[in-house]
Formats: structure tokens, C-alpha cells, sequence
């Protein structure tokens, strides 16, 4: 594998920012006008054709017998419950404390791993899971208009758990195939798992507002296609210890932009529970991660050692 320039693998990292730390927005703007599974279909109808038109460069193979079970589950987890979940939970939460929740999912991705390698969690992996959770409380109770909680809370951390799954079930396909391969055939198939809400997408979408399209459309184009398959490239030139901390910025850069632009003001309790997530998240993955919090210069310019075991490659995509 040849390395990446330093100033190409840092603006795709920024470029990574600044897209997921807006989507949470976008999806927003659009759920008033397409329910969640049309939106969802839409996303990834969009995705899909765009990486489709691309094909002929990224020349995706066949997946072999043996790979379609997991491909299958890579597809369910990490495209069509996990985005039918985050963007059914987006209905009662706000963009921002909703991006904090779905900042949860390194910590998930990390307990699976633990798991299904068999090694023993320590006290900080229960630790930051108990902080976690109790940081969602917060954001849950916060965030509810009528002083109980949110039902859309416990689908945000629904979505992080399936997509948790997903990030360590495509590891070894992402090592076999390459970025392309895996995000292409995870959309393509993603995608015709959410065929049922196709007809009522294509209704809504022909009376649709202009921002509700072009935000089902940034989502698809940006999000998905480009924002997958940019994480995903990084994934293979900086090691996994070193790029991880860049998902704590994007809920920031998620809590700015609807501050900002759609006058989500989060309450007290709210920012309290986004410290907690984040601190809970920290606490458990740290001691995996064997390195400091984040050093963008050490970041770009180490190369990965992937070995065998090594756990998965975290991921926190809206």
C-alpha cells in the first residue's frame, strides 16, 4: 500500500469533519417532510447511484459464497436498522445531543470487539459504559418536551449498538477488499432492504420542498458515499489509535451547527449528559487506543501496523 501525503490525509480528515458534523442537521431539515424510512431509502437510493456511477473505477467484485452471510449483516447493522433507528430517534432528540449519542458507538464497536476476541474487559471498559449510559439519561431527560424522557434516546443507542455491530462484522472484509468494495456492496444491498419505502419516497420526494431534497441528497452524496469511503481510506493509511479521537470533534462541529442554524438550544442537563457520553466513551476506549488523546501530526505521519486480532476499526458516521 503506498502512503498518502500528509496534506491529503489531512483534508480528508477535516473534509470527514465537517461533513458527519453537519449531517445530524440535515437529517432534521428533512424528517418533517420524509419519515424516517423514506428518508432513509432516499439516502441510500442516492448513495447507491453514486457509487454505482463510479464503479467503473472502483471495479467492485462479486462477493464470494462464503462472504454473503456477513456481508448481509454488515449490511442490515451498518446501513438500513442502523439508519432507520438514528433517524427515527432524531424525531424527539435534538441534532446535537443526538450526534453525542451516536458519538457512543466507539464504545460499543470496542465491547463487541472484547467479545467476539474473547479477551477480558478491564474496570475502565465497564466504567465508561456506566458513564455512557448515564450520560444518555441525562440527554434523554433533557431533551423531553413534557419533563419525562425522550423515547427517541433509547433508539439513538439502538442505532450505536447496530452500527457497533457493523464496524467490527466489516473488519474483515475491509481487510480483504478495500473501502470501495465494502461501503459499495453494504449500500447496494442496504438499499434494497428499505425497497418497501420506496413508492411513498418517490411521492413525497415530487412535492417535497427544495431543502428537504437537497438535504436527503447532501446526506446521500456526502454523507454516505463520499464520507464512508473517505473514513474508510484513512482507515488504511493512520493507524486506528491514532484517527479514532477525530470522532469526538464531529459532535462539536453537530452541537454548532444546529445551535446555529436550526436554534436548537440544548438544556443544562442536555450538555451536562453530551461531557458524560464523551467522557464515558474516553474512559473505556483509551486503554485500548495506547496513546494519546489526539496528535494529528503523529497521526499522519505513522503508518498501521494491522495484525491479526488487532480489534476493529471504529467509526462513528451519521
Amino acid at each position: 500500500m503506498a502512503p498518502a501525503s500528509a496534506t491529503l490525509l489531512a483534508s480528508a480528515i477535516i473534509a470527514i469533519v465537517a461533513i458527519w458534523g453537519t449531517s445530524f442537521a440535515f437529517m432534521r431539515v428533512a424528517l418533517p417532510t420524509f419519515p424516517p424510512g423514506e428518508l432513509s431509502f432516499l439516502r441510500y437510493g442516492i448513495a447507491g447511484a453514486a457509487l454505482l456511477a463510479i464503479a467503473p473505477w472502483t471495479r467492485p467484485a462479486l462477493p464470494r459464497r462464503g462472504e454473503w452471510p456477513r456481508l448481509l449483516l454488515v449490511a442490515v447493522s451498518g446501513t438500513a436498522l442502523y439508519n432507520y433507528l438514528l433517524t427515527t430517534g432524531l424525531l424527539t432528540v435534538g441534532a446535537g445531543p443526538g450526534s453525542f449519542i451516536n458519538n457512543s458507538i466507539p464504545l460499543f464497536s470496542t465491547v463487541f470487539a472484547i467479545v467476539l476476541l474473547g479477551e477480558r474487559p478491564g474496570w475502565m471498559v465497564w466504567a465508561g459504559m456506566a458513564a455512557c449510559l448515564a450520560g444518555v439519561a441525562c440527554i434523554a431527560v433533557g431533551e423531553s418536551a413534557t419533563g419525562g424522557v425522550a423515547p427517541g434516546a433509547m433508539l439513538l443507542v439502538g442505532s450505536a449498538v447496530s452500527y457497533g455491530i457493523y464496524t467490527v462484522v466489516q473488519k474483515p472484509l475491509l481487510d480483504r477488499h478495500g473501502a470501495a468494495w465494502v461501503v459499495s456492496w453494504s449500500v447496494w444491498i442496504g438499499t434494497a432492504l428499505l425497497v418497501p419505502w420506496a413508492p411513498s419516497a418517490v411521492r413525497l420526494s415530487s412535492e417535497a420542498p427544495i431543502l428537504a431534497l437537497s438535504s436527503a441528497g447532501f446526506l446521500g452524496l456526502l454523507t454516505t458515499a463520499l464520507g464512508f469511503l473517505l473514513w474508510s481510506w484513512c482507515l488504511r493509511h493512520i493507524p486506528v489509535s491514532r484517527l479514532s479521537p477525530v470522532l469526538y470533534i464531529i459532535p462539536v462541529v453537530s452541537l454548532g451547527t444546529a445551535w446555529v442554524w436550526l436554534g436548537e438550544r440544548p438544556t443544562a442537563l442536555s450538555l451536562c449528559g453530551c461531557a458524560v457520553v464523551v467522557g464515558g466513551v474516553l474512559l473505556a476506549t483509551r486503554i485500548l487506543a495506547h496513546g494519546p488523546v489526539l496528535d494529528l501530526r503523529r497521526a499522519l505521519h505513522t503508518r498501521p501496523r494491522p495484525a491479526p486480532g488487532s480489534g476493529p476499526a471504529p467509526s462513528a458516521g451519521p
